[in-house]
């Protein structure tokens, strides 16, 4: 069972994508990936891009996005 543990903080995850940087807040982090909250809509399922936060630095992958009204939540699994 993977634990996952709340944490608040700020990641940066950039790619060669056109929108270049994408600043979120951390919701869970995890051994495999974490959830974080933002308003830049959706990201691209399966977009890869290099991330950066409190608890490591590495590159991940878009696995899902949850839209709500005022906000959007995605989660990433750390692929290295």
């Amino acid at each position: 069972m993977t634990r996952v543990t709340p944490r608040r903080g700020r990641c940066d995850a950039s790619s060669n994508a056109p929108r270049n940087e994408v600043e979120v807040d951390l919701m869970d982090i995890g051994a495999s990936g974490f959830r974080a909250r933002h308003r830049h809509g959706l990201l691209p399922l399966g977009a890869n891009a290099a991330f950066r936060h409190p608890e490591g630095a590495g590159r991940v992958r878009v696995v899902w996005n949850w839209m709500y009204p005022d906000h959007v939540e995605t989660g990433f699994v750390v692929i290295r």
